[in-house]
């Protein structure tokens, strides 16, 4: 799991309020989430939605994140 499906978790958001919320598609955030290729646009999005670096929503998740 990436850190972007991480924090939609934590949050308890589902995935249609994420995209509507970050402007993106839901299929975009699914591509995001499995950690494939997307628009730089779309990542930041995400990011500004979320108030965190785009690049750290590529990330894996942690281990302790996982766990919780």
């Amino acid at each position: 799991m990436n850190r972007a499906k991480q924090i939609r978790l934590d949050r308890a958001m589902g995935v249609l309020d994420t995209a509507d919320g970050a402007g993106i598609s839901t299929r975009t955030l699914n591509k995001i989430e499995a950690g494939e290729d997307v628009k730089a646009a779309s990542l930041a999005r995400l990011a500004t939605f979320w108030q965190v670096k785009p690049s750290s929503l590529l990330m894996p998740a942690t281990e302790e994140q996982e766990a919780a």
